[in-house]
């Protein structure tokens, strides 16, 4: 049982393959003691895992930071995951993320030199996101985590993108199997078009996409920015 709550739905990247640029929702930030009154609420319905994070980058929060640590400190939470672009992380944050013990850090990332990952990660740098995950990858080592308290999530188009992807994560950062999640992206139901994005299920194997349940809905509700509650994150 877990729950995704969503610090803020804004972004500052403007990546090919997310719609978030498409969201119709206004754009805002979770207060604080709205946060207090979820957090309280998890812990009386004993829920084990969170995710600080739904529709935007989570780190765009001027909280955020105070959101984990009171995270962290619940003695019935026993996981907390976030997905982050990483263009905001630091290694003092990144020391105390690991510190807990309780987190699990997804990296969006993909490609293998600055061409590749800048032209999909709108906003990003390629040199900056990369030495991020090595010094992410080499402090959860020498604090004793499991590999998985890494993980990176990318989005490619075709076989030829994904294996470069896997070489580079492997052989130039050290990163292990177990911690690259690679896959085609979703169209979301064709918000995101193949015109604005040539990474489609279409163009990944040449038939048309199929319709797929979310799959966030059998993993948790969503408590959006405003304390709305979703079937899902989204």
């Amino acid at each position: 049982v877990s729950v995704m709550i969503e610090p803020t739905n804004a972004c500052n990247f403007s990546c090919v393959m997310c719609p978030n640029k498409l969201m119709k929702r206004k754009k805002g930030f979770m207060e604080f003691e709205l946060f207090k009154l979820i957090l309280r609420k998890c812990e009386e319905a004993k829920i084990p895992h969170i995710y600080l994070y739904a529709a935007g980058e989570p780190l765009l929060h001027p909280d955020f930071f105070f959101f984990f640590r009171l995270s962290a400190l619940s003695p019935t939470i026993k996981r907390i995951e976030f997905f982050t672009n990483g263009s905001l992380l630091d290694e003092l944050y990144i020391r105390e993320i690991i510190k807990t013990k309780k987190c699990i850090v997804h990296f969006s990332f993909s490609g293998w030199d600055k061409e590749s990952y800048e032209d999909r990660y709108r906003g990003g740098v390629f040199e900056e996101t990369v030495k991020k995950i090595k010094l992410f990858n080499q402090i959860t080592r020498e604090a004793g985590m499991p590999p998985s308290s890494l993980t990176i999530n990318g989005l490619v188009d075709h076989d030829f993108a994904k294996k470069r992807t896997i070489d580079f994560l492997k052989n130039s950062l050290g990163l292990e199997v177990c911690q690259l999640v690679i896959s085609n992206p979703f169209n979301w139901i064709g918000f995101v078009s193949k015109k604005d994005n040539n990474n489609s299920r279409e163009s990944c194997n040449g038939k048309k996409p199929k319709r797929y349940w979310c799959q966030l809905i059998n993993i948790a509700n969503g408590i959006l920015y405003d304390g709305r509650v979703t079937a899902c994150g989204c």
